[in-house]
């Protein structure tokens, strides 16, 4: 996924190593293919950061014919597309400075190929790619500030060096490809889960995912709202890659404690695996963070006023709030998954492999996505499955300010650093 070009820099040139663009409207499901030559020069059109992100590169020939190239398949000449923080630009909608209410959608668990592991489901991931359609249509209609998938973009895992199977880059292929019809106006992110870079990433899983979405941990702001973005598989099995998992963790407490975040109005966490899925205190399992590192990650986020975690990979709605003495809370929300959702089975433990039932219907019925509007003093979300979200506005500011002043009304003691749980 991520994050890293800057779209204040000038215009990037590259050189194209596949010989395939894809050239039309974004937004057509289906896009006439036309050849360009291997080596030629294309530059990108201003909305680098956005289409990058999404695993694709918008891009322009000679001619002036625009169309859309995998990342993996260009060749980049410009240093300044590895960043670990997004910068300010006018054209991404990206700053510094609080401007009232901010709406934007989570989605988790994309996962194409899933559905077909299950016993009694067809082959393929059709409906899965059906079902991610439908998440880009929602997010071109409700128009939000930014847009971002918690992990597990596809299902094929990679390997300890990288390689990929022909099934991993069709299914990357086809996520992109989904994905490209997003609206060029509206930044879509990604964060790494475990099929992405492996349950015990490697350096080399880590470079394979970076090459095709960029940062697997990085951090921007947006309007007055600061946003971390974390590689949670890392946390949970750093042993494969400790220098890039010791990294991450220096980054992470210099971000936090950097002044840009302290002017924040609100900070954000996401990532994939929950730091826990029901309560905070519960035990070490399969579906959440073990308990030392979730401890020290959740003391990290409530010194540093991180209201709310967002998070994916139970493929089922779930959350808890963990709180210290001196009233400090960070809310972890579990999101469940746009692609293939499971139900609990009634015996074993639902925070392990063995409490998964049976794959539930792929369908606008059960999958879904949340949407997120952040106030003055809190953070509102919502889940809809497809079917619910059909017609629903997005929560508009005046519908956040009428919360926020119901909640001061029934509360004096409301405070920003202060902020409640809310719809999960």
């Amino acid at each position: 996924m991520a994050a890293h070009a800057t779209m204040a820099a000038p215009a990037a040139v590259a050189t194209t190593s596949c010989a395939t663009a894809l050239l039309s409207s974004p937004h057509s499901r289906r896009r006439p293919s036309r050849k360009l030559a291997a080596g030629a020069s294309i530059s990108f059109d201003g909305n680098a950061f956005v289409n990058r992100n999404a695993g694709m590169v918008r891009v322009q020939a000679a001619d002036g014919a625009t169309g859309w190239v995998p990342c993996s398949s260009v060749s980049l000449q410009c240093e300044a597309v590895r960043r670990r923080t997004l910068l300010p630009d006018g054209a991404s909608g990206l700053g510094k400075e609080w401007s009232g209410p901010l709406f934007f959608m989570q989605l988790a668990d994309s996962q194409l190929g899933m559905s077909e592991t299950f016993d009694g489901q067809p082959a393929g991931w059709a409906n899965e790619q059906a079902l991610l359609r439908r998440a880009v249509s929602e997010i071109n209609r409700l128009r939000p500030a930014f847009a971002i998938v918690c992990g597990d973009l596809i299902n094929e895992f990679p390997s300890d060096e990288g390689a990929e199977t022909v099934t991993r880059r069709q299914q990357l292929f086809d996520f992109q490809m989904e994905c490209s019809a997003v609206d060029p106006s509206i930044p879509l992110l990604c964060v790494c889960g475990n099929h992405d870079v492996g349950n015990r990433p490697t350096p080399a899983s880590i470079r394979s995912y970076s090459r095709t979405f960029g940062d697997d941990y990085f951090s921007f702001v947006i309007d007055g709202v600061k946003c971390i973005v974390l590689n949670s598989q890392l946390l949970k099995d750093g042993t494969g890659a400790p220098d890039v998992c010791a990294e991450q963790w220096d980054w992470l407490r210099s971000e936090l404690a950097s002044d840009q975040t302290a002017a924040c109005r609100h900070v954000l966490a996401f990532c994939h695996v929950p730091p826990f899925i029901f309560a905070a205190n519960e035990g070490s399992h399969y579906f959440n963070l073990a308990q030392k590192v979730r401890t020290e990650l959740l003391e990290l986020f409530a010194q540093y006023h991180v209201s709310v975690c967002f998070c994916g990979h139970y493929h089922r709605n779930a959350g808890g709030v963990y709180e210290q003495p001196d009233g400090r809370r960070v809310e972890v929300v579990v999101t469940g998954a746009c692609g293939t959702n499971v139900s609990t089975r009634e015996t074993g433990n639902p925070l392990e492999i063995e409490g998964m039932g049976t794959c539930r219907e792929v369908s606008d019925e059960v999958s879904g996505m949340r949407l997120v509007c952040v106030g003055e003093t809190s953070v509102d979300h919502a889940w809809y499955t497809f079917r619910d979200l059909h017609g629903v506005a997005a929560l508009s500011p005046a519908v956040v300010g009428a919360r926020e002043e119901a909640r001061e009304e029934a509360s004096e003691e409301a405070s920003p650093r202060k902020r409640r749980r809310v719809q999960a």
